[in-house]
């Protein structure tokens, strides 16, 4: 099987260079590019289609947000992974709407980018525990304020996003309730 190409999009260096060696203990994986804007790195993913892009959502040039949404109108193959300091859901929606699969907090364990990339290599959401436990607390615990520009959930989907702030797998909570990883992906 080929590795997994990578694209790394960060405007600070130090911070790439920690990104690049974290995917690199990666088995089967590799870095194709590293750009340190948003009009770098899309030259770059045209030019090296990768497989992943993470992408800082406050880069110069295009920030990761725009990045992301341009690579999903040319280049929807390449599955998106934000990372971001801001737990914010203004950010985290807009990024998800821009066609991000993961967010990740900067402020994240290193072995968070590596569930991250693999569950979004996947084809699974990934989610920051933080931002998943900020969500579910949100729903659950405050119905009403989840209720203004929300959807009610059904206590399925409740349970299905408590499972997920739990940290768990697409795959393994559709194999919990006995129900289809589209129907949790939902």
């Amino acid at each position: 099987m080929a590795p997994l190409r990578i694209l790394l999009a960060e405007d600070h260096v130090l911070m790439r260079a920690g990104l690049r060696l974290l995917v690199e203990q990666m088995q089967d994986v590799s870095v194709v590019g590293e750009a340190g804007d948003g009009l770098e790195a899309l030259r770059l993913a045209h030019a090296h289609h990768p497989d992943i892009a993470v992408l800082d959502i406050a880069m110069s040039g295009m920030n990761g947000l725009d990045l992301a949404e341009r690579l999903r109108q040319e280049l929807p193959d390449i599955r998106v992974i934000m990372l971001s300091m801001h737990a914010t859901d203004s950010y985290i929606q807009r990024a998800l709407r821009a066609g991000a699969r993961g967010y990740l907090l900067k402020d994240a364990a290193p072995v968070e980018l590596t569930l991250a990339i693999s569950a979004v290599a996947r084809g699974e959401t990934y989610l920051s525990p933080a931002i998943a436990s900020q969500l579910v607390q949100r729903v659950v615990q405050n119905p009403a304020a989840a209720q203004s520009g929300v959807a009610v959930l059904t206590p399925r989907q409740r349970d299905i996003l408590r499972l997920i702030a739990e940290g768990l797998t697409t795959q393994a909570i559709a194999n919990r309730p006995q129900i289809s990883v589209k129907t949790v992906e939902g």
